[in-house]
């Protein structure tokens, strides 16, 4: 008989850095766009950050936000500075992402260390699968690295040709780098790419996290259960034992 692993994703479930996120990406774009003429606006709305950009690795996510508005740019190198490719944009996100960490620091969500301790008492692997290539960082920063058995990020996505969020390939091999069948894992999300991800790599269970009072699009996208609040789960949903 095997225990069920969980599965955690980083920003706005454990970590309150969804709106750095936000911040950052509005940032970039703004300036980005208000330096292409060809452009149909120079603004940034919220909602693009949730449809084009929340929970997608970098590059994913950027050729997603400029395929909405018309914009084609080379992939560029890894090492690009400056407007003119997709990585060039992205090492720019990345300097204003961490120019407000610097500034305001990382909160944890309280509700997740006490997920995490429960989990952990019940003898449970965790893993974490997060599209950020801040993820290690992040989580040595605020002390709980040792607490996830492993860790599925930006940086090994991208080392290992593996697709972005919402693309399945993420959780299976989020799942797979953790020891255990798709079928066997919880995973818990408040992106509705990775809510997509999940359910289509035939995660057991899809918990959606919707701090920011998105339910109804999580529980569309494949959620199977709602909280707004971790501290709302039953720890008895862990409790399973699969064959």
């Amino acid at each position: 008989m095997q225990r069920l692993a969980v599965l955690f994703d980083l920003d706005g479930v454990i970590s309150d850095t969804t709106s750095a996120h936000a911040m950052a990406w509005k940032a970039t774009f703004e300036e980005f766009l208000g330096q292409n003429s060809s452009s149909s606006t120079e603004i940034f709305e919220p909602s693009d950050y949730i449809y084009y950009l929340d929970g997608k690795a970098r590059i994913t996510g950027i050729k997603s936000f400029l395929e909405s508005r018309n914009i084609t740019l080379s992939t560029g190198q890894p090492e690009d500075k400056g407007w003119n490719t997709i990585h060039g944009i992205g090492n720019a996100k990345n300097t204003f992402f961490n120019e407000i960490l610097s500034r305001c620091g990382v909160h944890i969500f309280e509700d997740a260390i006490r997920l995490i301790d429960s989990l952990q008492e019940l003898g449970l692997k965790l893993g974490l699968a997060s599209a950020s290539k801040n993820a290690k960082k992040i989580l040595g920063q605020v002390g709980i690295r040792d607490c996830f058995q492993s860790i599925m990020d930006g940086i090994v996505a991208e080392k290992y040709g593996i697709k972005s969020k919402p693309h399945p390939d993420f959780y299976l091999y989020a799942a797979k780098i953790l020891g255990y069948a798709p079928q066997n894992c919880i995973v818990l999300e408040d992106a509705i790419s990775g809510v997509i991800s999940a359910r289509e790599a035939g995660i057991k269970t899809v918990i959606g996290i919707a701090r920011q009072s998105d339910g109804v699009e999580l529980r569309e996208n494949g959620a199977d259960v709602i909280v707004s609040s971790l501290d709302e789960l039953d720890i008895e949903i862990f409790s399973v034992k699969m064959n």
